[in-house]
Parts: C-alpha cells; sequence; structure tokens
C-alpha cells in the first residue's frame, strides 16, 4: 500500500546522498591507509581484474581449499571497486585510494535510498532524518569505512525494502540477482520480503503480492547462483562461507562472528533507542491500525536485530532498518496528527534536540575517525614485501606469523605466494593437522604434539620449527612486531632460520623476514 507523503523529486534525494558523502569522507580521512586488513585484499583483487578475470585456482594461497579450486563470492563487488581503483591509478596515486572513494560513494548511494524510502513513506522532516544516521552506532560507521562488501550490500537490502513497499516484483528479482554477484551472504535478500509475507498474513494486505514478492527475490538468487562464473563449486563454497567460517563456526572465528556484551551494545546504541521508543510512543498514541508495510519494515528491523544479538558484524545493517522502523512509526504519527491534535513541543526541547543530534553526531564520527589507523605498519609491510620481489624466486612461499595479514602482503606482493589466509577454516576444513601444526608454531607453544586424530600417515606427531620449511614447503617466514615469542624462538635456531631483512637489529623490528635453511643432500 502507497501512502501520501513528500514529492520526491530528482534532486531532493541529492541533498541526503552529499550528506552521506561528506561524512564518510570525513572519517576517510583520519588515515591515508585502508582501515582494516580484508580491503587490501578487496583493492588488490579489483586492480588485477583486468589481468587475471574470473580466476578459478588461487596459487597465493598454498594450504587453503582456495589454492586448486578457488571462488569469489565478492567477483562483482571487485567490479565495482574496479573504476575507483583505476582513476586512482589515473592520477598516480595507490590504488587503496580508489577503495577509500568508493566507501564514500557507497555511503552517498545509502544516503540516497534510505531519504527515497522515508519521502515515500511521508515520513516529515526527511532531511533531518538522514542527520539522525550519524548517530548510528560508532561500529556501523566504523565497519561502513572498511572496504568490503557491506557497503555495496546496504544500499540495496535498502531499497529491496522500497520496492517491497512499493509491491515491485520482478524489481526485486533483479535486485536479488545482482546482490548474489556482489556479495556472498545473499542469505540475506529473502528476510526482506519473507518479513512482509509474515506481515501481509498478519494484516491480511496484499499476500499474493507478498508471496509473489518473496518468490521473486529466492528466484533471482537462484539465477544468480547457477549463471554465475564458478558455478557449481560456489555452492559448496557458500555453505562453508556462511556455516563453517561464519554463523556457524566455533574456534578462531573473527570477533565480527561474535556476539556484543551486553553494556557495549546499550552504550553504542542508546541514541538511536531512544529515537525508536519516542517513535513508537507517538505511534501507539494514534490507535490507527497497522498496515502491511509498516509491519513488515517492523519485523525487518527485528529480523536484523536478532542477527545482530547472534553475530556483532551485523551491526552493518540493523541500526539503519532501526531507524527505517522509527520513521515508519513518525510517518504514521504525522497522518494522523489531525485527529490527534498538536503535540505541544517547547521551543527549547526542538533546539536541544538540534543540538543533542549535532554534539552526539560529532563525537560518533570523531571516535570513528580515531580509529582509522591501519592494524598493521603499512609502510614496513611495503618494504618488506619490495624485498621479497628483489630478493626471492617467483612463487616462492612465504609462512606469515598470522592468517590475518595476508590480505596486504598479497596487496603489495603477489610475487611470492602464501601458506595461509583470508579464514582459518579454509585450511582447517581440509588440513586440520597442519593448522594445528601452524598454529602452534605461530604462537611459538613448542615443544607439542599432533593429537593421534589429527594425524595423517606416516606424519611425525611432533611438531617443530623445521616444520615450517620440510612440511609447509615455506622459504621465507614473515614475523611482525607482535609476535615476539616466534620471533625469538626463530633467532635463536641460526642453524634453520637466517634473518635476511633487516640485515642487523639490536631489537625486534616491525617486520622480520627470516629465510629456511634448507640442509643439502
Amino acid at each position: 500500500m502507497n501512502v501520501p507523503g513528500p514529492s520526491v523529486t530528482r534532486t531532493s534525494w541529492s541533498y541526503a546522498a552529499m550528506l552521506g558523502l561528506v561524512l564518510m569522507g570525513a572519517v576517510q580521512t583520519g588515515s591515508p591507509y585502508i582501515t582494516g586488513n580484508d580491503g587490501y585484499y578487496h583493492v588488490k583483487m579489483a586492480a588485477l581484474l583486468p589481468e587475471l578475470g574470473f580466476v578459478q585456482s588461487f596459487p597465493w594461497l598454498r594450504w587453503t581449499i582456495l589454492n586448486e579450486n578457488f571462488v569469489s563470492h565478492h567477483y562483482g563487488f571487485h567490479a565495482l571497486l574496479y573504476p575507483f581503483v583505476r582513476a586512482a591509478q589515473a592520477v598516480g596515486a595507490e590504488p587503496w585510494l580508489g577503495g577509500k572513494m568508493a566507501a564514500c560513494a557507497a555511503m552517498a548511494a545509502a544516503f540516497a535510498v534510505f531519504d527515497r524510502l522515508i519521502r515515500s513513506r511521508g515520513t516529515p522532516f526527511p532531511l533531518l532524518w538522514a542527520s539522525f544516521l550519524a548517530i548510528m552506532p560508532w561500529h556501523f560507521w566504523l565497519r561502513m569505512s572498511y572496504v568490503r562488501a557491506p557497503m555495496a550490500a546496504l544500499p540495496l537490502l535498502i531499497l529491496s525494502v522500497h520496492w517491497c513497499a512499493r509491491g515491485r516484483v520482478w524489481a526485486l528479482f533483479v535486485l536479488a540477482y545482482v546482490f548474489t554477484q556482489i556479495y556472498g551472504g545473499a542469505i540475506l535478500v529473502p528476510i526482506v520480503p519473507g518479513a512482509f509475507v509474515l506481515a501481509a498474513l498478519i494484516t491480511r494486505e496484499n499476500l499474493r503480492r507478498s508471496l509473489w514478492q518473496l518468490a521473486a527475490s529466492v528466484g533471482g538468487i537462484a539465477l544468480g547462483l547457477v549463471i554465475n562464473p564458478y558455478f557449481p563449486a560456489n555452492l559448496s563454497f557458500y555453505f562453508t562461507q556462511l556455516f563453517e567460517t561464519g554463523l556457524g563456526a566455533a574456534r578462531d572465528v573473527g570477533g565480527e562472528w561474535k556476539p556484543y556484551e551486553t553494556w557495549a551494545l546499550l552504550e553504542q546504541a542508546a541514541a538511536l533507542a531512544l529515537v525508536w521508543i519516542a517513535c513508537l510512543i507517538l505511534r501507539l498514541r494514534t490507535g490507527v491500525r497497522a498496515s502491511r508495510d509498516e509491519v513488515g519494515i517492523l519485523l525487518v528491523h527485528l529480523a536484523f536485530f536478532i542477527l545482530m544479538l547472534k553475530s556483532r558484524r551485523f551491526v552493518e545493517y540493523w541500526p539503519v532498518f532501526a531507524l527505517i522502523n522509527a520513521a515508519e512509526f513518525a510517518a504514521v504519527a504525522w497522518r494522523a496528527r489531525k485527529d490527534l491534535g498538536p503535540v505541544p513541543v517547547p521551543q527549547w526541547l526542538g533546539i536541544s534536540g538540534v543540538a543533542a543530534v549535532l554534539i552526539l553526531g560529532g563525537w560518533n564520527l570523531g571516535l570513528v575517525w580515531s580509529k582509522q589507523k591501519p592494524t598493521y605498519d603499512v609502510i614496513a609491510l611495503r618494504d618488506a614485501m619490495a624485498y621479497l620481489r628483489e630478493h626471492s624466486p617467483p612463487g616462492s612461499l612465504v609462512f606469515t606469523d598470522d592468517w590475518d595479514i595476508f590480505p596486504i602482503c598479497f596487496y603489495f606482493n603477489h610475487y611470492n605466494t602464501y601458506a595461509v589466509g583470508l579464514d582459518p577454516e579454509f585450511t582447517r576444513t581440509r588440513y586440520e593437522g597442519l593448522w594445528e601444526r601452524y598454529r602452534r608454531i605461530t604462537r611459538a607453544q613448542l615443544p607439542a604434539k599432533l593429537s593421534r586424530e589429527l594425524q595423517t600417515e606416516g606424519e611425525a606427531a611432533e611438531i617443530r620449527y623445521e616444520d615450517i620449511g620440510t612440511i609447509f614447503e615455506a622459504d621465507y617466514v614473515l614475523v611482525a612486531f607482535d609476535h615476539e615469542k616466534l620471533y625469538r624462538a626463530l633467532k635463536e635456531k641460526p642453524g634453520q632460520f637466517e634473518q635476511i631483512y633487516p640485515e642487523t637489529t639490536d631489537s625486534q623490528p616491525e617486520i622480520t623476514i627470516f629465510k629456511f635453511l634448507r640442509k643439502r643432500a
């Protein structure tokens, strides 16, 4: 059901888009580098797209399931990134600058679609609501500043809410297909029309149309999985990605898949919660019967809230849908205001509200700005990777001190290959015993032995540092400053490992490269 509201002109959304662009641009000035690790991988893959195309193997990760059967569930995202990366290269800048530009463009798109949705729902003061996005949990803004596929997924999910409310069917089919090419989390798409189907059952409105919308979304995903350069290998990979490395992973899972501590969530979401509660109170005061669209938006909000309670990474989506839900409550209350009579609002309260948004938004984004520092010393890693390119045979294997350092190493150096990376499960699902060796060695937890169930036939149970060369077949070891125990352990084995970069040091450098000394036959 469409509702009367402010007319949406061609330029009305552009102000919101500009606001999103400026706010994310301000956040991105917090560091000249990409925040987080994964962005370096995505930017590199985008830069290599004309050279490699849709690669079917990934020799850069030797001991993973990706080595021989590579599936890129982000190839569409890399295609979207490519124009930004190419533009950065064209002006002589680092490709990562293109990634930062893309993050700004994605936030502008999210703001524009948000504005389009709430205007179509009749929400009063739409630009004010767009400014409320600044008081989203700071973790939302931090994760949206990462160069990752969710930054493109967010505006598409908002658009799916808009099209569900507008009764569009084929548009949802196309959206679901496109979403599947961009992001491996395509399972999120049916949540929106599914919520509207449940809402139709509750309100007894437009059930047939709602079912067609859900069918269109599921059909678009199915087509996207089949008409895909990685079909049929992508089917098993999606299962691994969603349920073994993500929601179902039991060990070594990244912090993003773990839930928030209750107080930490309350601190971040307090301002948003106050807006939502205030709008809910106004809505309940009307006594108006809820429509399918209003219930559907509420259920979308609740679905993503439940997902966020399971895994904090869904803070990328939930706050926006909570605000959309609050805006829908406000729209219903606004339309019913003639029957209710005016609600007296003291002038000082209105001014205080605007001031609070400005202060909280500024503090929020300032906090995110301060957290834009990269995890590793980018310049030190760049120089170390340059050394390896110049002083090692092509394709020689590098054993890194942690799996999450791979993206930035790969960004600066795809001349060499690496032992593990991107996700622990990509190694453990095929080489469980090997992963246990890697874990023990990188944490310098030796002496140790593999349990019998993890051993393969003829494999020694004892775990030793020389396994780096003899079992992992690595030629070099990269040790960052935060792995002091591993650094000391390799330094104490001059007959097996030689520090080649930097050549001489009085203390542990930011990045150290050791060469494995193979015994001559």
